[in-house]
């Protein structure tokens, strides 16, 4: 189903959870793939879309990722772009990331390197004027699983 069939939506959240950095990028691929206009293009009504990452990251693996550099950044910019989102007004990104720290583990122990610029991002978003652009993320240091937050 093609986002343009539903045209009383008006507004959309999309929450996906990724246990691994490989997933991070796959999910955000996906996110990208529902927001492709069809073929020929159609207008989709959404005003409002809220995108909702949770991503477990691995300490000495997935921190030292340049997350902010990774393709799918701007084809997610492309598509938020595209004149189907005639009706676009406000965006809202939040990503959660969940670093599994044993309880051994002291804060000195590690460091986070998790970091982001919206307007790295997604730069061609963060300047519409009349889009309304709002970027969080959370760094989530804890002993517990991801799946209990």
């Amino acid at each position: 189903m093609q986002l343009s069939q539903l045209t009383s939506l008006r507004n959309l959240k999309i929450t996906s959870n990724a246990f691994n950095f490989e997933r991070f990028d796959l999910n955000k691929k996906a996110v990208c793939q529902l927001l492709s206009p069809s073929l020929p293009p159609s207008p989709i009504g959404i005003r409002f879309l809220s995108i909702e990452l949770n991503v477990r990251m691995l300490l000495q693996i997935d921190s030292a990722h340049p997350i902010n550099t990774l393709p799918a950044w701007s084809e997610l910019d492309n598509v938020l772009m595209e004149a189907s989102f005639f009706n676009m007004q406000y965006v809202d990104l939040d990503f959660q990331f969940f670093f599994y720290i044993p309880p051994s583990t002291t804060p000195e122990d590690w460091q986070s390197r998790v970091a982001f610029e919206d307007a790295r991002i997604l730069p061609l978003l963060s300047t519409h004027p009349s889009i309304q652009f709002h970027f969080k993320t959370n760094t989530i240091c804890t002993p517990q699983v991801m799946d209990s937050y």
